[in-house]
């Protein structure tokens, strides 16, 4: 049976130049791998005719390139691959059993090697070794290693970051400048990471203001100081101590009592007290008639008051009638018998006020004819020239 073609390893297929028998296609590792008449090619793992000998030569009459001791070692094929192998080659060629000439090689390699050669043996015939003498994994001139042209140069001139001409880059922006204080109380920081603008590097910044000053690009320290205080500020933001009870007041890290905290009546007058309720000064001195009431001076009022009604200070207003009538509206009703706007009188035939009575002596018992009339009685001292 006879071969016509032999499939690659990149997936298609080749018509080799004559034909093949499927013996000699057979793979190999040793001669007993091989049918009679036939030895292991140990290089090429497939069966080729022939014996192996001190002068072993494959039926086709070509020298064997098999490695065996005594055989003959073939030369390069002349011209293989020239102009083909336009990437890297990676000794993977195809190969052929013994008894294919080295024209037929050279045919397949120019029909297998169309481009960039992959690295992967032709399925079956290479094993990973380069055709001897042939392409031995070393590049062909001027093919692309994919490392940087050996003509490019970097330029990195004036440039912090971005493209060095040749792929790379110029650096990072990962180095803010220092802080700095833009004024005597405010501190300028960069951010770490900054953008890469035009070739160079950008750093978004933050002020904050410092609370001691700032100078050299930091904020000044401050040293708490307490010497001789109990309250107040210590002069870093912080407190010396709080001042408790009536003695609320700091003053100038002293606590002490606050002056003129209140005012209260005291002794019929206003005064001023300090948080302690110690009576400092006078406030107001109340004139005669007036009472302190309410912390001021105030005058009692009850006029149009009935009894019993607040006089407008601290008192109440007394009974305008004197108990001798009723009142409303701060107007009085005399009882009988009495009269007046406070009926602290007797009415008219009335006497004996403040328990006014009927009077004996009225209507006149005596008939104008008596010297006096005794109102408790109503007996009459009769004239001179009257009696009875």
């Amino acid at each position: 049976m006879k071969l016509t073609g032999i499939a690659a390893a990149v997936g298609f297929a080749v018509v080799m130049a004559g034909c093949l028998d499927f013996e000699e296609a057979k793979t190999c590792n040793t001669d007993s791998d091989c049918l009679e008449g036939r030895v292991c090619d140990l290089a090429k793992k497939v069966c080729a005719a022939g014996t192996r000998d001190a002068g072993f030569v494959s039926d086709a009459g070509e020298p064997r390139r098999d490695g065996a001791e005594g055989d003959v070692p073939s030369a390069p094929d002349s011209g293989e691959d020239v102009g083909f192998d336009v990437g890297v080659d990676s000794g993977a060629d195809v190969s052929y059993p013994s008894d294919v000439s080295d024209a037929s090689d050279d045919a397949a390699d120019a029909g297998f090697d169309t481009g960039d050669d992959t690295g992967t043996p032709d399925a079956g015939e290479d094993t990973g070794a380069p055709d001897t003498g042939e392409d031995a994994g070393v590049p062909d001139a001027g093919a692309d290693t994919g490392t940087t042209d050996a003509g490019c140069v970097p330029d990195c001139t004036g440039k912090e970051c971005g493209d060095n001409g040749c792929g790379g880059s110029c650096g990072g922006c990962g180095s803010p400048p220092a802080s700095t204080c833009p004024d005597a109380n405010t501190i300028r920081e960069y951010n770490p990471v900054g953008s890469c603008a035009v070739d160079q590097c950008a750093y978004l910044y933050n002020d904050r203001t410092c609370q001691y000053g700032c100078a050299n690009g930091k904020c000044n320290n401050c040293t708490p100081d307490c010497a001789g205080k109990t309250c107040g500020l210590d002069g870093c933001g912080g407190s010396c101590g709080n001042c408790t009870t009536c003695l609320y007041v700091c003053d100038t890290g002293v606590c002490a009592a606050a002056h003129q905290a209140f005012s209260a009546c005291d002794t019929g007058d206003v005064w001023w007290f300090d948080s302690c309720s110690v009576k400092e000064e006078l406030k107001t001195d109340c004139t005669a008639g007036q009472v302190c009431y309410n912390n001021a001076c105030c005058t009692p009022g009850c006029a149009g008051k009935c009894g019993g009604a607040s006089d407008g200070c601290t008192g109440t207003c007394s009974d305008p009638c004197s108990g001798n009538g009723t009142c409303a509206a701060g107007a009085c009703t005399c009882a009988t018998g009495y009269t007046g706007a406070s009926c602290n009188s007797c009415d008219s035939g009335y006497t004996g006020y403040p328990t006014c009575v009927d009077d004996p002596c009225l209507p006149d018992p005596c008939n104008g004819h008596a010297s006096s009339c005794d109102s408790g009685t109503g007996v009459c001292t009769c004239a001179t020239g009257y009696t009875g």
